[in-house]
């Protein structure tokens, strides 16, 4: 396969080329020139801890070169799934569209599961109807825009209503290359009565890319549908990433969100859900393992516009090293948003004297017949715990491991999904080793 190449620098005429390269119609080559307008105008956000002065945007290369042939990147996506069943899997390898898999039972059924960039020419209604319209919109930050500009490959997943899609479906996206910039953009409608299980998968080949991300996921969950939405996240340890994601739930829908973060040297993740019609549930579970001088930044709304709905949100992260985390936790009760029943929480331990962990939960409640509790908590391994482990013969080292895997599965065991278990739990045992 050949990839072209956009020269290094990211500007308005690297926007045009893109769209050139990829004969996109008029519609989507205005809208991508729009955002870049948006971009330029915007001002950095005012996100603390984080310096924007040390990323060269000038350095990176909006489309990478294409090394690898399409085996090989298979063969690095099956050491996550270790060859687990799977209904389709569509491959992405730094900016560029590899390959979709899926069973042609899905096919025959309706589902579309494609990169977006094909979508947009194949589905150009349905794309149009939700994408950057109703979930995320150009104007939200200066990120957000610049993936309107600058997206690439991506991925597009239509469910027919009254569709039961038994087996996962997965995206996986393989950063090899150091200066790639990229700008994943998944948009997921799942209709009316119809179910399932997406695992959004991000991992670097070499263990240091990719320098830069700017992602974003937009999913719609129709009436009474059912979404299991697991991402992980193993950027490269010198990458910056800065993903918004944001749900919209319509009436009895149902999200189950595992939301993992391992890598990147530093992580902003916007995770939002808006429970739109009364009898919505979003169930958030989060797991984020910090280390080195790593930060690990999360940003969470529930945001109740209907009443008699229901959120439940668990973040818990563990930090050695100088590692960092932040969190901040919003539950938003709007007005006449009456048998709300909302929870939060976040939980970190600390595994050195040099980690740090800022955890703010808030709520704002505009209505009065509600119930809605939050909580935080940081601080170290508990002595008593690991002298009891200690004291039947295990070593300081493992007993601190089984320690932070036991403080984890209050979130794990909710992960539908044992492949996706199995790669968390391996993924903290060595580094914890």
């Amino acid at each position: 396969m050949q990839e072209l190449l956009i020269n290094q620098g990211i500007n308005r005429e690297a926007v045009e080329e893109l769209s050139r390269i990829k004969s996109e119609p008029d519609w989507l080559r205005k809208m991508r020139l729009l955002a870049w307008s948006i971009f330029e105008s915007s001002s950095y956000p005012s996100w603390r801890g984080i310096d924007f002065s040390a990323i060269r945007f000038d350095d990176l290369y909006i489309l990478p070169p294409f090394e690898k042939s399409k085996e090989d990147v298979r063969s690095l996506d099956r050491l996550f799934s270790h060859g687990a069943p799977i209904a389709g899997n569509l491959l992405q390898l730094n900016s560029s569209h590899v390959e979709v898999i899926m069973d042609e039972s899905l096919t025959d059924k309706g589902v579309v599961f494609t990169s977006l960039e094909r979508a947009a020419i194949e589905f150009p209604e349905m794309v149009k109807r939700y994408f950057f319209t109703d979930a995320v919109k150009f104007t939200e930050n200066k990120f957000v825009a610049m993936n309107g500009a600058l997206w690439t490959g991506g991925m597009f997943l239509y469910i027919p209503p009254h569709t039961e899609v038994t087996e996962p479906l997965q995206f996986s996206l393989i950063a090899d290359d150091n200066q790639g910039a990229l700008f994943p953009h998944l948009l997921v409608v799942v209709d009316e009565g119809s179910s399932i299980t997406l695992v959004d998968h991000s991992t670097a080949a070499n263990g240091e890319a990719p320098a830069f991300v700017s992602g974003i996921v937009e999913i719609f969950a129709r009436s009474s549908s059912r979404i299991n939405y697991l991402s992980v996240q193993d950027y490269g340890s010198m990458s910056w990433n800065f993903t918004l994601k944001r749900a919209i739930l319509s009436a009895d829908s149902q999200i189950l969100w595992g939301e993992i973060g391992l890598g990147s040297r530093v992580s902003r993740v916007g995770v939002e859900v808006v429970l739109r019609e009364p009898g919505a549930n979003a169930q958030l579970m989060g797991i984020y393992f910090g280390r080195d001088g790593q930060h690990l930044e999360y940003d969470t709304l529930q945001l109740h516009e209907a009443p008699h709905a229901k959120s439940d949100l668990l973040y818990k992260g563990a930090l050695k090293d100088k590692a960092r985390s932040v969190f901040h936790g919003l539950i938003r009760v709007n007005p006449g948003a009456q048998g709300t029943d909302a929870y939060q929480a976040n939980r970190n331990l600390l595994l050195s004297n040099q980690a740090r962990a800022n955890s703010l939960p808030t709520l704002e409640i505009e209505a009065n017949d509600v119930r809605c509790t939050h909580g935080a908590t940081v601080g170290p391994i508990d002595p008593e715990q690991l002298f009891y482990l200690m004291g039947r013969g295990i070593d300081r080292q493992l007993a601190e491991r089984l320690l932070v895997l036991g403080f984890f599965n209050q979130v794990l065991q909710h992960i539908p999904l044992e492949y996706v278990r199995e790669r968390v739990q391996e993924h903290i045992e060595q580094q914890m080793k």
